[in-house]
């Protein structure tokens, strides 16, 4: 129940009414277990962007408004409730749809002695059925779809049982007494696809020193040979891959390259960060996690030389062989840090002539694939004019050649991406962000499906005190129903083409989601629920379709019945090494849980070796975000876990060693222990972060850092010719 001391009792009761008729929560548990309450005002806002008729906003009206108006918003969203014959998204689970309990009407529209119903069922591939309800309907008192109840008491006009459905997105049409409505019904399996079987560990103490094979730090066995006879891939940002060949950055030919080793090496999957389109030159967003579109590639990764005009344009080859874009090159190469701007601009001069010289000279075959690309891509030309119009073209009609370009760059990345990940052997783990760049192309083609005024983030934990804003907008819950949730199976469609497994960034959005009213703190944001059953359905429909198993993050705050329904649905979880250590009890680590992905850490995470130094307590004192006092405190603490660590890991340290100071031999030694560790426990796939086995210590994004940190650009210390010696 929401109160406010300025406001009486009576106006708090009526908010906690109002917000859960919308699925907004004013209150929430914190990642340590602490009761938190959400501002009024934020409540507030966040039940205007919903669509809750409260008056305007300003200074005053955000606060708690009143009974008057809160009564009449209440009204307001009854009879819109009230007013729905069917929910816009009905789940036939393994193809039965329970019997549909539509929304309450009027007793004489439907119900009892009510008028006819008239249903009509148009199925995925065009077939339709009918039926007729009969004229007197049974009331029930299930819930609906979304979860709520309808009439006084709970009571729900029922329509008839429909017969099994095939698997597929279906509309329902209900007609009677003159009104209509439509729902899509998705029909799905109730788990998601299953890869190979996974690995069925003992316990995790159990035989780890004799799997590696060694017991001093001066004889360190090969990480990686402790993962033989169960699932494991190699984790790498691509554009972090160097190379001989590279024009400043990993391309997918790298990626090629990256995956042949580690299927010589016995893997069974590659994983990397988002691949997605993004902003690189003005506006500049190169951070993974706010792509311009979460179904459009990032022609960055492009791998210029394997394009089939490449043979067959003199231009582009020619600018490539002068010695200026040579000498740009070798400087770009020899760069420890990616360079968007320059990278992407030289590509981009290469790209162009490409697509001047497929446009201008492409054969029959070559134009057929163009055309297929298109018919299998129903947005693209879209895309292509946003962004043509977007790159100095504002209020313009954008030039043919700027849209060709994007067009031609999306079909060859497509082409690309479906080369490497339809070969034999280690599939991709790719990677769908929570959100997409405000001024991005999903917003602007969509706006209808994304709430103006907020933005989305996470409430204060143990790292972020004031918690996290990550500055892009939330989807509507009530406009994704209406819209079938078609724009996130689109978005799973675009990503499940090409990976064997699929990593759901935060997905605790699946449930609820923090929302951040612009202008306001992190911490005073507020979490509002979305249709977890419907998103899951989708999820799992989409995955038995493309055979991609489903990685949910759930990491940080993870509220109640997340992983149930995860387990229910068969989602993978997500388990880290670093976050699993227990520093004050007896256990010194968490044991790997069943049906997850085993790690040590994540991109957002320091490497195994600056962990074990404390290099990630010294950057948060760097950037002020801890004092010295507490940043001493930690680091003490750090080097008694990592003591207690390597202890349980059957590498006791010395009396000569410390954590901060230890060798690179005794780090190696310890990085095969812990791998062995995770191997042995009963988790689905081990995950293995690359510059862990480089033995690098910084990390490739730090959360809640800015210009000052070189963030989503940090290069592998070697080239994948060093791969060869691992």
């Amino acid at each position: 129940m929401v109160t406010h001391n300025r406001h009486p009792q009576s106006s708090g009761l009526l908010l906690a009414e109002l917000t859960a008729l919308y699925g907004v929560q004013t209150a929430y548990r914190d990642s340590r277990g602490r009761w938190r309450e959400s501002p009024i005002e934020s409540v507030v806002k966040v039940l205007r962007a919903l669509g809750a008729e409260l008056g305007e906003g300003g200074t005053a009206g955000d606060e708690c408004p009143g009974d008057r108006p809160l009564t009449a918003a209440i009204r307001a969203r009854k009879r819109e409730l009230e007013g729905l014959l069917l929910e816009p998204v009905l789940v036939a689970w393994d193809g039965v749809l329970a019997p549909v309990a539509a929304p309450p009407g009027s007793p004489d529209r439907l119900g009892p002695g009510g008028a006819r119903i008239k249903l009509t069922l148009t199925l995925e591939d065009g077939a339709v059925e009918q039926w007729d309800a009969p004229s007197t309907v049974a009331w029930d008192s299930a819930k609906t779809g979304s979860g709520r109840t309808g009439a006084p008491g709970g009571r729900l006009p029922r329509l008839p049982r429909l017969p099994r459905l095939p698997y597929g997105y279906h509309r329902l049409l209900a007609e009677t007494g003159g009104s209509t409505a439509e729902a899509t019904v998705i029909s799905a399996p109730r788990r998601c696809w299953a890869s190979e079987p996974g690995h069925s560990g003992g316990p995790a103490e159990a035989g780890v020193r004799a799997r590696v094979g060694y017991s001093t730090p001066e004889a360190p066995a090969d990480p990686l040979s402790v993962l033989a006879g169960r699932p494991w891939g190699v984790f790498a940002p691509l554009y972090a891959l160097r190379s001989e060949r590279d024009w400043g950055a990993g391309d997918l030919a790298d990626l090629g390259r990256f995956r042949d080793w580690v299927a010589a090496r016995g893997g069974s999957v590659v994983s990397t960060l988002p691949l997605l389109a993004g902003f690189l030159d003005d506006p500049f967003e190169p951070a993974p996690y706010r792509p311009v579109s979460r179904l459009f590639w990032n022609e960055f990764y492009l791998a210029v030389e394997q394009i089939v005009e490449w043979d067959r344009c003199a231009a582009a080859r020619e600018l490539w062989g002068t010695a200026d874009t040579q000498a740009r090159v070798r400087a770009l190469r020899a760069d420890p840090l990616v360079d968007y701007r320059a990278v992407m601009a030289l590509k981009r001069r290469v790209l162009e002539r490409l697509a001047v010289c497929f446009f201008a000279e492409a054969g029959p075959g070559r134009r057929e694939g163009f055309a297929a690309y298109l018919r299998e891509h129903p947005q693209a030309e879209e895309y292509a004019t946003f962004r043509a119009r977007q790159e100095g073209h504002l209020g313009e009609e954008p030039t043919t050649a700027a849209a060709r370009y994007h067009l031609y760059c999306q079909w060859q990345i497509e082409e690309q991406l479906g080369r490497l990940s339809g070969r034999d052997g280690p599939g991709l783990l790719l990677d769908l962000p929570l959100g997409v760049h405000p001024g991005g192309f999903d917003t602007w083609r969509w706006p209808e499906l994304f709430v103006e005024g907020m933005s989305t983030g996470a409430p204060p934990d143990s790292f972020f005190s004031h918690g996290q804003d990550w500055e892009f907008p939330p989807l509507h819950p009530q406009r994704t129903r209406e819209d079938g949730h078609a724009y996130f199976a689109a978005c799973l469609r675009n990503h499940m083409r090409h990976a064997r497994y699929l990593r759901i960034d935060h997905v605790m959005s699946l449930h609820r989601l923090f929302w951040v009213p612009v202008g306001a703190e992190p911490k005073d944001g507020v979490y509002v629920t979305y249709p977890a059953e419907e998103s899951y359905a989708v999820l799992c429909l989409e995955s038995r379709r493309s055979r991609t198993a489903v990685v949910g993050e759930d990491l940080g705050t993870v509220p109640s019945g997340v992983r149930s329904a995860m387990r229910r649905h068969g989602l993978l979880r997500t388990w880290v090494l670093q976050s699993a250590l227990r520093p004050r009890t007896a256990d010194t680590c968490a044991p790997v849980p069943r049906g997850a992905v085993a790690c040590l850490n994540t991109h957002d995470m320091f490497p195994f070796a600056g962990f074990l130094q404390g290099d990630d307590i010294a950057s948060r004192e760097k950037s002020a975000q801890i004092g010295p006092e507490r940043a001493r405190r930690e680091l003490a603490a750090r080097r008694s876990l990592v003591a207690r660590l390597a202890t349980f890991l059957g590498l006791p340290l010395s009396d000569d060693d410390s954590a901060d100071s230890l060798g690179s031999l005794h780090v190696a030694g310890l990085l095969a222990q812990a791998l062995a560790h995770v191997a042995a426990g009963p988790g689905e796939l081990v995950l293995v972060n690359l510059e862990d086995l480089l033995l690098e210590t910084q990390p490739q994004n730090q959360p809640g850092t800015g210009a000052e940190r070189p963030n989503w650009r940090r290069k592998l210390a070697g080239g994948l010719e060093v791969l060869a010696g691992l």
